[in-house]
């Protein structure tokens, strides 16, 4: 069996906190990786964290913990796929297409740089993959990825707000 598919076993066969942690965790590497490339670690960074810390711990948790997952999941995830899927039923390649679709309008609205938009795209693709699995297992996507995109956003916001 081709390993995509011995991870699409996996991933379906899993509790659902399992399916979530797993969510969380690859995300976190993937970021972790991207950020530890020189090249990419060393560009200049333009983000909206300043903004943040300088609107308050409240309003910034509101922003980045509760309102950004539900929008982002609807906008970037939910929408794009289910209206692609709509469309293109009877085509062989829709989940590729519709996570790289997803994928592309997740990091254009994350494009505060160049290592931002690569984490953005790279995390878009996991989010939307986890979208259409969650599906697959008869589970709400949309919470599943609100579950995992909260968590997602909670880790930085503990380091840079409360530790």
């Amino acid at each position: 069996m081709p390993i995509n598919q011995n991870i699409n076993v996996y991933l379906l066969k899993q509790r659902r906190v399992i399916f979530i942690i797993i969510g969380v965790f690859l995300l976190l590497v993937i970021n972790l990786v991207i950020t530890s490339i020189p090249f990419l670690a060393s560009i200049d960074s333009v983000s909206p964290k300043k903004k943040l810390i300088e609107s308050g711990v409240i309003t910034a948790f509101i922003t980045v913990i509760i309102i950004a997952p539900i929008i982002e999941t609807i906008l970037f995830q939910y929408l794009p796929i289910t209206i692609i899927s709509f469309f293109l039923k009877e085509n062989k390649y829709i989940k590729p297409i519709t996570i790289i679709i997803s994928a592309i309008s997740f990091s254009v609205v994350h494009i505060y740089n160049y290592t931002y938009f690569i984490m953005a795209f790279i995390g878009g693709l996991i989010f939307a993959y986890l979208f259409i699995l969650s599906k697959q297992r008869k589970e709400n996507p949309v919470v599943n990825l609100l579950v995992i995109h909260t968590l997602l956003n909670l880790i930085p916001f503990t380091r840079d707000f409360i530790i």
